[in-house]
């Protein structure tokens, strides 16, 4: 048993749940959660985690009048590491085939410059398609289209996997719940999103050529490039809009009051 309950508290004679150990009034730093020898919290001392202590013993004179709140903030963050789920990462290439498209996705990179805090990128620098058309009438007698190549990377710059998510998937009420509350946890969003649009999504069709003179071919080959980068464009802001512009706060709101954020 232990009589350190906060002046605070006895003046309203009521405790704190953080005070409370099956019926017990305990110190929180009590061993096993009850009285006996121990470390208690004093100010200046360690917690039980061997980090800093949160909270000064509450009949020290570094304590005065606890503030209930305080034990709140303190429960809360106990609470948050209880819920915190390792954030995944992607530690091995894998390829799968997409829609006729050869998908890679890469490990994770730490430390890239310029970067911000991380990105997850798609690349899609692979891919087009070409022709082949007779000298002697001009009409276009093959074409060969040439299925995109796609990577798909997390770069992360100058924070980690590890870190607290600042935005959007992370930071709603289910993730929050769940345990999904890191920076890694909210690129893997990022991650999934690209890969199921590639998947739900066909890409731009090259229309048959053949028969067709150089410069309708050369036409559709620009217009086949320009529908391609769209595509590929789309499929970003998809995410962008499902996975950062939920949550609380969003990613544009985020920006409001973090504008250094935006370089």
């Amino acid at each position: 048993m232990c009589d350190c309950v906060p002046h605070s508290q006895r003046s309203r004679g009521e405790l704190h749940p953080g005070w409370l150990s099956a019926g017990r009034v305990v110190h929180p730093d009590a061993p096993a959660g009850g009285g006996g020898p121990g470390l208690f919290r004093l100010p200046g001392s360690t917690g039980t985690g061997g980090g800093p202590a949160m909270l000064p013993h509450p009949d020290s004179p570094a304590a005065g009048d606890l503030d209930t709140r305080r034990l709140d903030a303190a429960q809360g963050e106990v609470e948050k590491e209880e819920k915190r789920l390792p954030p995944p990462v992607v530690d091995q290439e894998s390829t799968q085939i997409i829609q006729g498209m050869t998908v890679l996705l890469l490990p994770d990179l730490q430390g890239v410059e310029g970067m911000g805090s991380a990105k997850t990128l798609l690349d899609e620098s692979e891919g087009g398609a070409r022709y082949v058309h007779s000298k002697d009438t001009g009409k276009v007698v093959s074409v060969e289209v040439v299925p995109w190549k796609v990577t798909i990377q997390t770069c992360y710059g100058t924070a980690d996997a590890n870190a607290d998510a600042a935005y959007g998937r992370g930071t709603t009420e289910d993730d929050k719940k769940a345990g999904n509350i890191t920076l890694g946890f909210h690129e893997s969003c990022h991650r999934a999103d690209l890969l199921a649009y590639l998947q739900q999504h066909a890409p731009p069709a090259f229309a048959d050529m053949v028969g067709k003179t150089k410069a309708e071919a050369d036409a559709e080959i620009a217009r086949y490039m320009a529908a391609s980068k769209a595509y590929f464009q789309a499929a970003r802001a998809n995410s962008e809009r499902v996975t950062d512009e939920t949550g609380k706060p969003t990613r544009a709101e985020y920006l409001k009051t973090n504008p250094a954020a935006k370089k």
